[in-house]
């Protein structure tokens, strides 16, 4: 019986089109240059589109809470809203120009929350690398934070 529910079971998936669609990688692990930041990705393929999702450590603190992050694979457009260390203060865009993984540049905007204030350019042209692998978990490199620049 079963064995007979197991067989059932993924042909009803792969009718459905859930085996060949939920489909992740990672972890990658973003770092900066000139900044202690750190994020952890992952990528998936869902309903036909490409997934960026993790987390943000904007304290550079090496250890929770992280704020998380999702965008979208092919544009590697991302959005977070960040509540460490910012309360909820605004809403963050940023944009990978460049290979993922890989090494580029990053630009950053952010919005007060909700979207109702203006886009302001946070940091322009920064750059990044991604690679295998997540955040150390370790504390602060002595570089500041992303934030800092606020």
């Amino acid at each position: 019986m079963k064995k007979l529910f197991g067989v059932v079971a993924i042909a009803a998936y792969m009718f459905l089109g859930v085996a060949n669609e939920a489909k992740a990688a990672g972890p990658f692990v973003v770092t900066f240059p000139s900044f202690c930041d750190c994020v952890t990705l992952y990528t998936a393929s869902l309903g036909g589109h490409g997934w960026i999702y993790g987390t943000w450590d904007w304290t550079c603190a090496g250890a929770p809470p992280y704020d998380s992050v999702i965008g979208s694979k092919d544009a590697t457009t991302f959005g977070t809203h960040p509540t460490v260390p910012f309360d909820g203060g605004f809403d963050a865009l940023f944009d990978f120009t460049g290979p993922f993984p890989g090494a580029g540049l990053l630009d950053l905007a952010f919005t007060s929350t909700g979207g109702a204030g203006d886009l302001g350019l946070l940091v322009d042209d920064v750059g990044y690398v991604a690679g295998a692998g997540s955040c150390p978990g370790a504390p602060a490199n002595g570089k500041p934070s992303l934030a800092s620049q606020r």
